[in-house]
């Protein structure tokens, strides 16, 4: 079986839920979200290994989650929810993550470069959030940049890991390549204002916080902003843009690899060079 049209630059939108599921249909033949049964669903996306990333075929899994709470009535099964659909499922997309992986390790696919969510784009992605309702989100990204962190990093911060005063910085605990119960004083200028906010805040300061859901957001203001399509847009392309933006400035890499925690030279002048 031949499976083509799978390309998908979009977020997950109505369009894209849509797109999905007509093309699961094409593939299966089912009419109706009750005519496709689990193997059905399983078997067209075998095709698919070694081709697509793992988060390309998540997308078929959350287009049909997204019918059977839109097209079955309440009560109905809906075998998405099974405990053993979602321990295969997660197994099968272990497979197809490492199947795409060796496929661009050996040039069969190109690797998709992140974007670099530089301070234009910051500002777009801010303003975007706050439109959209989600101004925990469009902190987290400010914040985020700011102090170079990684997505871990930010959705485990409580006011104990930040300060205002002399200087606004963020404790960093761990991390990668680093002893157990490492802590490092990170900055991050211009979140003076809104660390005195924060502070106020009980338990995380972003309680809400979701790698899927930031990722999302990211994805929806490319498409909606016109950023470059042929880049991949995620939270870590914050963490990019600030590197690529201290280059700007005419930082080292030296210090560039400080500001970011990064061991590696050619690590930091990767995140540097984009936009």
């Amino acid at each position: 079986m031949e499976v083509n049209g799978t390309a998908s630059k979009k977020p997950r939108t109505i369009e894209g839920y849509i797109r999905d599921w007509e093309l699961l249909r094409e593939w299966t033949g089912a009419q109706h979200i009750t005519d496709l049964t689990e193997e059905e669903f399983f078997a067209p996306l075998e095709c698919l290994v070694g081709r697509k990333s793992a988060s390309r075929v998540e997308n078929f899994r959350s287009c049909v989650v997204e019918r059977q709470v839109l097209d079955m009535p309440p009560g109905a099964h809906r075998w998405t929810q099974d405990r053993g659909f979602q321990t295969r499922f997660q197994g099968f997309l272990k497979r197809v993550e490492a199947a795409f992986r060796d496929a661009q390790d050996k040039g069969l696919i190109p690797k998709t470069k992140r974007g670099a969510v530089t301070i234009n784009k910051l500002e777009e992605l801010v303003d975007f959030c706050i439109a959209k309702g989600e101004a925990d989100y469009a902190v987290g990204f400010y914040v985020g940049y700011q102090a170079l962190l990684r997505h871990n990093e930010i959705s485990v911060l409580t006011r104990k890991h930040i300060r205002s005063k002399p200087k606004a910085q963020v404790k960093v605990e761990g991390g990668k390549h680093r002893p157990e119960g490492f802590v490092e004083w990170v900055d991050a200028p211009g979140c003076e204002a809104t660390f005195e906010n924060l502070g106020k805040r009980e338990g995380l300061l972003f309680p809400h916080w979701a790698e899927k859901k930031a990722n999302e957001l990211i994805q929806q203001c490319a498409v909606d902003k016109s950023w470059e399509e042929d880049l991949s847009w995620v939270v870590h392309c914050t963490r990019r843009g600030k590197a690529t933006d201290l280059r700007k400035e005419g930082r080292t890499i030296v210090e560039i690899m400080e500001r970011g925690r990064w061991r590696q030279r050619t690590v930091a002048e990767h995140y540097a060079d984009g936009d």
